[in-house]
């Protein structure tokens, strides 16, 4: 039993020694794109077609996105809090696109009791396509607008379909 302990610690140490999904694995300031189907997918192993960004050609890093690490054009520099990179449609080139909390909808008629417990302090705890907002009585990981929303329109929470979209207000 001791052994299977042992073995498993050793696991999680290695999980948690490798750099977190979605950023490069060593120096050159970029970032990978975001991974939007790696936590939902199971993994046998890792595929591995570089170890390194020195692995890639300029411009690119070394990414894990979903079964495999490759090489992938990223975010130079690095994108902001409140911005995730993303991988463009033709697959050359990664942009940092804005996140924008959905309007608070609900503080104007919740009463909140007790004091406020946040479950998140900024957007780099939460998972993609989400960001730390403030709605009703404290912050949590919500889903967000990708881009500011135009004029005469809002970032609004669907709490029912759990997805966030500029409407007219």
């Amino acid at each position: 039993m001791e052994g299977r302990s042992v073995i498993a610690l050793l696991a999680l140490a290695t999980l948690l020694a490798e750099p977190a999904l979605g950023y490069c694995s060593s120096a050159g300031g970029g970032q990978c794109p975001i991974d939007r189907l790696g936590p939902r997918v199971r993994c046998a192993g890792i595929d591995e077609k570089c170890s390194s960004n020195a692995d890639c050609p300029a411009g690119q890093g070394c990414c894990r996105r979903v079964c495999a690490r490759a090489c992938f054009p990223v975010c130079q520099p690095a994108c902001a809090d409140g911005e995730e990179c993303e991988l463009q449609k033709d697959g050359l080139s990664s942009v940092c696109t804005t996140l924008q909390c959905p309007f608070d909808d609900l503080g104007p008629i919740v009463r909140c009791r007790g004091p406020r417990v946040d479950s998140c302090s900024g957007n780099s705890v939460c998972s993609e396509g989400r960001a730390c907002c403030f709605y009703g009585c404290n912050k949590s990981c919500l889903p967000a607008c990708k881009t500011p929303c135009p004029a005469g329109q809002r970032c609004t929470y669907n709490r029912d379909q759990q997805v966030s979209s500029c409407q007219p207000f």
